[in-house]
C-alpha cells in the first residue's frame, strides 16, 4: 500500500464537474485507490463517494492506493488533484 498527502488545488468547494474528471481519471489505473478526507475514506473511482467528502478549496487530502500500479497511481492522481484549476 502506498500513500501521499497532497493539497487540492480548488478554486472553490468541490463541485459536480470536478468530481466527475477525479473519477474519470483515477478508474485509469488498475490498483484500488482512495481519497482520505477529514477521516472519511471513499474510493477515489466513486462519483458519489467524492461528492460525499464535501471537499472545501484548498483541503489537505491523502491519496492511498494499493495494487500492482499503486506507486503510479498515487504519484499520477495526487499530481491530478495538486493541480485540478
Amino acid at each position: 500500500m502506498t500513500s501521499q498527502e497532497v493539497i487540492a488545488n480548488l478554486p472553490d468547494d468541490l463541485d459536480m464537474s470536478h468530481a466527475v474528471e477525479m473519477a474519470e481519471y483515477a478508474v485509469r489505473y488498475k490498483s484500488t485507490c482512495y481519497i482520505i478526507y477529514q477521516n472519511k475514506q471513499v474510493s477515489a473511482k466513486s462519483l458519489l463517494g467524492i461528492l460525499s467528502l464535501c471537499i472545501k478549496g484548498e483541503a489537505k487530502l491523502r491519496v492511498m492506493c494499493e495494487g500492482e500500479d499503486e506507486e503510479e497511481a498515487v504519484r499520477g492522481i495526487s499530481g491530478y488533484l495538486a493541480n485540478m484549476r
